[in-house]
């Protein structure tokens, strides 16, 4: 467990691999000391033990009875909603909910990402493909200038490997990339392709 006022689940990469959860601010009025908060946790340890010991039994007992989850921390998911009933929920409900964390999460690291945003706009109509620094300079041209020369705009020779970063999340808005196809010339030259799977190609 993690917490921090940055976005954290801001690296694509990281962020595919958690589950977010933002808290909402704790009213004056409910505030507490950690000696009393404390204090209630020991009062409800039997109460905790006793659920999570239920959903463990509750797991065993239904784990195979659940189809392959295909997605990230699949063994994860899998035994969780093994448990859903002793957790109190319907089947399927977490699944949806862990999809659902998973697709907002993505979301965000793209959002949070110049390279990220600008690769979506530049696949918007037409798919891509060139050399690292074109598609640098190519990126740099739906960006501000302040973004294309801060700190964290990467140069010709990083760009891969912030794409590869990104790959994932890239993949939930439908864009796949491929970092090292080659180009149709006589010297079979290195490129970045990136596609868009569209309407068309959906249906």
């Amino acid at each position: 467990m993690m917490n921090g006022i940055p976005d954290l689940g801001s690296l694509a990469d990281f962020a595919d691999r958690t589950i977010h959860v933002v808290l909402k601010a704790i009213a004056e009025t409910d505030r507490r000391s950690e000696a009393g908060y404390w204090r209630e946790v020991e009062t409800r340890l039997p109460l905790i033990l006793g659920a999570i010991l239920d959903a463990v039994v509750c797991a065993l007992r239904h784990r195979d009875e659940i189809p392959p989850v295909l997605t990230r921390m699949a063994d994860f998911a899998a035994w969780v909603s093994a448990a859903e009933t002793a957790l109190g929920w319907e089947p399927g409900k977490f699944i949806a909910a862990y999809l659902g964390n998973r697709r907002g999460t993505n979301e965000a690291s793209i959002e949070a990402d110049a390279v990220g945003e600008a690769v979506c706009q530049l696949v918007e109509k037409n798919d891509w493909s060139g050399s690292a620094t074109e598609l640098l300079a190519r990126l740099g041209e739906l960006v501000t200038d302040s973004v294309s020369k801060g700190r964290s705009w990467p140069a010709a020779n990083k760009l891969r490997g912030r794409l590869r970063r990104l790959a994932t999340a890239l993949r939930e808005r439908g864009i796949t990339l491929d970092l090292d196809e080659r180009a149709n010339d006589s010297a079979r030259t290195r490129v970045i392709g990136i596609r868009r799977e569209r309407a068309a190609e959906l249906s």
